[in-house]
């Protein structure tokens, strides 16, 4: 009977995840300032089409919309009344809503958090009184009116607070800079960094409002930089530390300004990056997480640069889908119907037609099958920098597993390398012995041994071992207390197997839910040029690549003890 409520449970689990609503949503700031103009957007067969009803066609089911205090010196576009007009066509056609409080008359963002003009010289506390206020007329107008927002977002891309000055352009409006990119912050009342109780004072005052309005509403934290790992932990340890409430924390994820700017080196790592950031940051505050923008570069005279941004967004929408343990609740683009001659990482050309980037909107995110790549034996200073180069290669994670007396101060480097790319570690004992004819003592130790040296140069936790021979028995369940992983295993410790029968002997066992066996010992080449065969003949097949541990996780699978696991579906 407990088997059969366990089974239920899992059931249910699964289907709850499989069954939730994953939005994929697109700001709309601009859309009524270009219709006023009298642009006209079309879809891909030439026919004028109204732009809501167009980014529906393509799977958008939400939309994300700014709203200013005061923006009359900005022709009032965004004001109340101009957010009122885009909420309500969005939820005609049934969209979810989005409400992003910028807290200012115009644009915010890390750079510049600009007091409302009619905030200005305001105490802390009158301040706190002016969020409020702002917050429930706003609110109070959208619920009137039956429109709601799902998501609120109390302040926009606060990585360094909200509510601080810069000197601007009296004319332009925007912030000044010298000569090496600096501005000169004018009034810094809640700058994270300079007044952090502040800062925090202002989103709880933020957080309540909303609450009091529209309980239902999920207030949303926003930083920029979703692959930055340290920012997140700074400014949100600041906000925890001062007891301030959030149900969701907003992300901004784009790679290209990351690579412009110098802090990734290339799309797929800022990419990764932010995955591990969504999976670091909603386990440590058990909360959903949101990318509220993102972008890709357009570039008529360029389609492969446009095909470039598809297949990025294609990544996002998949892996922050299913690969961050059912919590990213979706993807919204940031202004994708623009023209690219004002903004380059929009998502339609200068005509208003969809580029190709859209079409990532369409086709995912996509329910894959899920397999993980595993290495024993390891690691090796030959051959496990040829296998990691293969995976980066590939873009995909697998599972070392480690004998603890390779541990050298030159492995110990590529250990921290397989963990900085995503990979993860685990136990293959110490020193590769027949287990099963040890005596407890001596299988503690050979455990204990390598789980600790792991840690300790990784700051990864162990979870997982793989018995070496795969010789287990009772004792061995008994004495170690790690999820027991086998493998398929294609023979591929034998020479005299080629790197072309390897990869066969593994296709010809996988199924969903596999964990795939191979070594990373010195010299193994015909692996390693397997590898080259074997992951891009899985893809094809419909295959996703996750580490073990994620396997479990994204099929719903609590490990049970006594069990060796060589498909998590078994």
């Amino acid at each position: 009977m407990k088997k059969v409520l366990f089974l239920t449970s899992l059931f249910l689990t699964v289907l709850q995840l499989n069954a939730q609503v994953f939005y994929k949503g697109a700001d709309m700031g601009w859309m009524t300032e270009y219709e006023s103009k009298g642009y006209k957007w079309y879809n891909n067969a030439g026919q004028e089409q109204e732009c809501l009803s167009l980014l529906k066609d393509y799977g958008i089911n939400a939309v994300r919309l700014r709203v200013w205090v005061d923006p009359s010196k900005h022709d009032n576009w965004c004001n109340l009344e101009d957010v009122l007009v885009k909420a309500r066509r969005a939820r005609k056609l049934g969209m979810e809503i989005m409400l992003d409080f910028h807290y200012s008359d115009w644009w915010a963002d890390p750079n510049k958090q600009p007091i409302p003009a009619s905030w200005l010289g305001h105490s802390f506390e009158q301040m706190k009184k002016d969020v409020r206020a702002h917050t429930l007329t706003v609110l109070k107008a959208m619920k009137k009116e039956g429109l709601t927002p799902k998501w609120v977002q109390v302040g926009n891309e606060i990585s360094n607070g909200l509510l601080w000055s810069v000197k601007t352009d009296p004319v332009t409006g925007w912030e000044i800079k010298d000569e090496k990119g600096n501005t000169t912050i004018t009034t810094s009342m809640g700058h994270a960094r300079l007044n952090p109780t502040q800062y925090a004072g202002f989103i709880k005052a933020g957080y309540d409002a909303v609450k009091e309005i529209a309980p239902e509403s999920q207030v949303i934290v926003h930083l920029d930089n979703g692959f930055d790992k340290a920012l997140y932990e700074w400014n949100l340890g600041i906000l925890a530390g001062q007891g301030v409430k959030w149900d969701i924390i907003g992300m901004s994820l784009y790679p290209y300004w990351a690579m412009d700017g110098g802090k990734e080196r290339d799309a797929d790592a800022c990419i990764t990056h932010c995955m591990e950031n969504i999976r670091i940051v909603s386990e440590k505050y058990n909360c959903d997480v949101i990318i509220t923008e993102t972008g890709f570069e357009v570039d008529e005279r360029h389609p492969e640069v446009m095909e470039d941004g598809y297949r990025q967004l294609c990544r996002v929408l998949q892996e922050s889908r299913y690969a961050v343990n059912g919590r990213c609740q979706g993807v919204f683009y940031w202004e994708p119907e623009c023209k690219p001659s004002q903004y380059k990482l929009g998502a339609f050309t200068e005509d208003l037609r969809p580029t190709r980037i859209m079409d990532a909107f369409k086709e995912y995110p996509q329910e894959k099958k899920l397999v993980a790549l595993s290495f024993d034996d390891g690691p090796n200073t030959v051959t496990t920098p040829a296998v990691l180069a293969k995976l980066y290669k590939h873009h995909v994670l697998a599972s070392f597993f480690v004998i603890g007396n390779n541990i050298t101060p030159e492995s110990e480097l590529l250990m921290k390398l397989e963990v900085q790319q995503g990979h993860e570690l685990a136990n293959h004992s110490y020193s590769h012995a027949y287990m099963t004819k040890l005596s407890a003592d001596s299988i503690q130790k050979e455990i204990q041994e390598t789980t600790r040296l792991i840690e300790l140069i990784t700051n990864q936790k162990v979870t997982l071992f793989r018995p070496p021979y795969i010789d287990v028995d009772e004792k061995l369940h008994n004495t170690i207390d790690l999820t027991f992983i086998a493998g398929h295993d294609c023979e591929d410790w034998n020479p005299e197997v080629s790197a072309q029968e390897r990869a066969e002997r593994e296709l010809a066992k996988v199924h969903d839910g596999s964990i795939i066996l191979m070594h990373d010992f010195q010299g193994n080449a015909n692996t390693v040029e397997a590898l080259d065969i074997l992951i891009p003949a899985l893809k094809e097949k419909g295959y996703e690549f996750v580490t073990v541990s994620e396997l479990f996780r994204r099929k719903g699978i609590t490990p049970k003890k006594g069990v060796i696991y060589t498909n998590v579906l078994q």
